[in-house]
């Protein structure tokens, strides 16, 4: 060991100056608790044959302070430098001695981590740069948090309610720049696919909701009242033209009476009518599964992945998105008219 102390004279001599210890130790010295002249290697573990290596930090604190030192004999500054200073390494004299971020001023970072952001991440600051021409995505979560904050459905007003709903989710499922991104074409089927889910239990909760209504006015021994409208008189009764005929009055009938009537309109706003199956929510379901089949047995958009094609048979894995419309569809099934 005595031939170790000679091998690393002090950096600068003087004529009062004694060896110090160095203050950054490689990591091989500082776990075994040696003595470490700071050197790469060190002569520890140069003479002891040991793997010398220095933390990342300490490496960079190490060329701080050297830097700092050359600086300081070149002006014959003998004192250190006061509390509460970093010195900062010249970064245009070598690449080694690059500092980090937290020791450069905050201009200087904030320029270069913007052209490093932009050779770096150019897809993601494209995008950024491109938004979404449609809002379906916005569309979609604000049903579905409309129907969520409804603590209840009211019979028959409500419906109508519903019947918009599934109006207006089809402007989604026409979409014409949802298929043009894969994401957006998992965004859009699966999230129409929920939809179905939360208007089917939206049915479910209305049917209940009759059934409730039915009990407490059959308890009560009070009749229903049964409001009728129409976008023209004509279309129930034929008036002569001096006629004035309202297009709405209502008319009092049994709670029976009225749970079937409303039991047959949520079957008719499901289902449709025979002469009339366009706009019932059955016809939306039937289009989107429809709709999903193709998409994965033709994927419309260039960057889908090589697992999102499919057949959608039985031999294949049935896809997320026709799994969720399915069992909108089997809750649909299940309701007792």
């Amino acid at each position: 060991m005595g031939d170790l102390e000679h091998s690393s004279p002090p950096e600068h001599p003087g004529p009062s100056r004694k060896r110090r210890r160095a203050k950054i130790a490689c990591e091989s010295c500082r776990t075994r608790k040696r003595k470490c002249d700071g050197q790469e290697p060190c002569g520890t573990c140069v003479q002891l044959e040991y793997d010398c290596h220095y933390n990342p930090t300490s490496k960079v604190s190490k060329r701080t302070r050297e830097a700092s030192q050359d600086e300081q004999t070149s002006s014959n500054v003998t004192e250190t430098p006061g509390a509460g200073q970093n010195p900062v390494a010249d970064t245009g004299t070598s690449n080694s001695t690059v500092e980090p971020p937290y020791l450069l001023d905050l201009e200087h970072h904030a320029r270069t981590y913007d052209h490093e952001s932009q050779v770096t991440y150019p897809l993601i600051l494209q995008s950024q740069a491109e938004p979404s021409s449609c809002a379906c995505l916005s569309l979609l979560y604000l049903m579905m948090e409309q129907l969520r904050a409804k603590d209840r459905i009211v019979v028959p007003d409500d419906l109508g309610l519903l019947r918009n709903y599934v109006s207006s989710a089809k402007q989604v499922l026409y979409c014409q720049e949802c298929p043009r991104r894969y994401l957006s074409i998992v965004q859009n089927g699966t999230m129409l696919g929920v939809l179905c889910m939360c208007i089917a239990a939206c049915y479910a909760r209305a049917l209940e909701a009759i059934d409730a209504e039915t009990k407490r006015a059959s308890d009560a021994n009070e009749q229903k009242q049964l409001c009728i409208s129409a976008s023209s008189p004509e279309s129930l009764h034929s008036p002569s033209p001096l006629g004035n005929v309202l297009s709405s009055f209502s008319v009092d009938v049994a709670a029976s009476e009225w749970a079937s009537i409303m039991r047959r309109t949520v079957k008719v706003e499901i289902f449709g009518t025979e002469s009339c199956t366009e706009n019932c929510f059955m016809s939306f379901i039937d289009t989107l599964q429809e709709r999903q089949k193709g998409w994965h047995r033709i994927p419309p958009a260039p960057d889908c992945p090589s697992t999102y094609p499919s057949l959608c048979d039985k031999n294949d894995p049935e896809p997320v998105c026709l799994v969720i419309v399915n069992q909108a569809r089997k809750l649909v099934n299940s309701f007792k008219f």
